[in-house]
């Protein structure tokens, strides 16, 4: 498993589809993977990574309030295989000293890990298969909040 960070959440200048791009934290292992994601995702992760909360809690916001009165700690998030042209992730939880994978989309996982400090983790075989070598700057216009309409 390689570990991975956010580098990006926008959308695509050829076709203004939102999407995220992860990238390497390794300084070794060079690249990115970038996944299509909703609109909603897109909105939950900039939030995450802005920091900001809305007046009313969003679905990733109540899972995680969900997690945390149950005591049950998200440990990590594993994007672990691409088929059909379809990510695959699962959430590794942990309580009592049992751990539990969960199948998630990696778009809601993402959103999860980044408000829980939960590190990202990419599959090798994922890597190898679907990294790029890019600059985001050149075809991902950049998100912000107030982007939003919230």
């Amino acid at each position: 498993m390689i570990e991975a960070e956010v580098k990006v959440v926008g959308s695509g200048m050829e076709n203004n589809m939102p999407i995220v791009i992860l990238e390497a934290k390794d300084e070794e292992q060079k690249g990115s993977l970038p996944m299509r994601i909703g609109s909603m995702e897109a909105l939950s992760i900039v939030l995450a990574l802005e920091d900001k909360e809305v007046p009313r809690p969003l679905t990733h916001d109540l899972f995680t309030r969900v997690l945390g009165e149950w005591d049950i700690e998200l440990k990590k998030i594993e994007i672990i295989k691409m088929e059909n042209n379809v990510f695959f992730a699962e959430l590794v939880t942990g309580k009592k000293g049992e751990e539990k994978r969960i199948d998630a989309r990696p778009s809601d996982s993402v959103a999860l890990a980044l408000r829980k400090g939960a590190p990202i983790y990419i599959a090798e075989q994922v890597v190898e298969e679907n990294f790029v070598y890019i600059d985001s700057s050149e075809f991902v216009n950049e998100y912000r909040l107030e982007d939003f309409n919230i």
